[in-house]
């Protein structure tokens, strides 16, 4: 039996924090955890990531004992069916415009009565057996996580009744999208954005459901931290070590430098 550290948390109504990650192999995922974040969202969509290289992610994000969000590329059974299989603890959904998206969503992660996700059976999702399966059900039914995003116009007049429908966890504003849908790209601070995150937020919180967004820097994040969301993805791997390289670069000398000092 398993447990999804990053449902204990936001329950315990702490805030979250874990970067996006798509940088094929575990290593991504292990700096994050060594640097105590609560989880990675593996992201599938926007990298060339394969299932192969999802399943060691994960695997390295459970031996460290972060939690596992994978991003599929879009809403089908067969995405969403296959990265809960092999250990994700929670899956998110990009571009999730209308109640009916969203109940894909809740449908393909959930079992029985309440969805209509295929028991694999002596998998990494129900703990390779350990459990019977009626107990490896109700433990996945209740630990796995749905997140699906909102990030268009057509999400935000929907945001209620995808926020309302039953199998959806969390609903994650997407800034960036956000912000080129409403005809301010990269302008994720515009007024415009934020009167529709709090759209979001105010959704969600009218049904039950937490808040999840993605943050650029550490200002973001405790930005809407202090509003009160709860999953706060700050950064993406391949732009922090981007940054942190062209940050370095911009001090080395074009010539001959000092000698070196011995220590780091």
């Amino acid at each position: 039996m398993w447990s999804n550290k990053l449902k204990q948390k936001m329950a315990a109504g702490e805030v979250a924090y874990g970067p996006f990650v798509r940088m094929p192999g575990p290593v991504s995922v292990e700096l994050a955890a060594s640097a105590g974040f609560d989880f990675v969202i593996i992201c599938q969509e926007h990298s060339a990531l394969d299932m192969e290289t999802t399943e060691a992610m994960i695997l390295g994000a459970l031996a460290c004992g972060i939690t596992p969000v994978v991003r599929v590329p879009e809403a089908n059974g067969a995405n969403i069916h296959r990265v809960l299989d092999i250990g994700a603890h929670a899956v998110m959904v990009p571009m999730c415009n209308t109640a009916a998206d969203a109940k894909v969503v809740g449908d393909n992660a959930k079992f029985g009565s309440f969805g209509r996700r295929g028991v694999a059976g002596f998998s990494r999702g129900d703990s390779w057996g350990a459990l019977p399966v009626d107990q490896a059900i109700v433990n996945m039914h209740e630990e796995v996580l749905t997140v699906v995003q909102i990030e268009t116009v057509e999400a935000l007049s929907n945001v209620d009744a995808i926020a309302a429908t039953p199998g959806v966890d969390i609903v994650f504003i997407g800034p960036l999208d956000l912000s080129t849908a409403l005809g301010v790209p990269g302008q994720v601070g515009h007024p415009k954005v934020i009167e529709a995150a709090n759209r979001v937020v105010a959704a969600a919180e009218k049904h039950g459901k937490q808040v999840g967004i993605y943050c650029g820097t550490a200002e973001d994040s405790l930005f809407w931290a202090e509003r009160g969301i709860k999953m706060i993805s700050s950064g993406l791997d391949t732009i922090l070590l981007q940054r942190a390289y062209a940050d370095l670069r911009k001090v080395l000398p074009n010539g001959l430098g000092k000698q070196p000092n011995a220590s780091y």
